[in-house]
């Protein structure tokens, strides 16, 4: 049997295991995604993205319990300080 028909089945299982009414199938790859980042044009754009949303969720996550955002952000600079510093001291 072919690659496509047992993944194709394995999907199928799993939607009638869980009662969906609808299956969507993505047809991205790692393989892909590992492509389209080498591409000079999109050098450095999926990580800056996911920086991006890893820092709007961790704001997110402090306004709900009431942070100190300037406080936050300060140690957030800091730190992106003291990591390139490191980073260019051990190459």
């Amino acid at each position: 049997m072919p690659r496509h028909s047992r993944l194709l089945f394995s999907h199928i299982a799993a939607a009638q295991g869980d009662a969906s009414k609808s299956l969507i199938v993505s047809h991205a790859t790692i393989r892909t995604g590992i492509l389209q980042d080498m591409l000079p044009s999109e050098q450095g754009k999926r990580i800056r993205r996911f920086s991006s949303q890893i820092l709007s969720a961790a704001r997110s996550l402090g306004r709900r319990y009431q942070y100190d955002e300037g406080h936050a952000e300060r140690v957030r600079e800091l730190a992106v300080l003291l990591f390139d510093e490191i980073r260019s001291n051990i190459g």
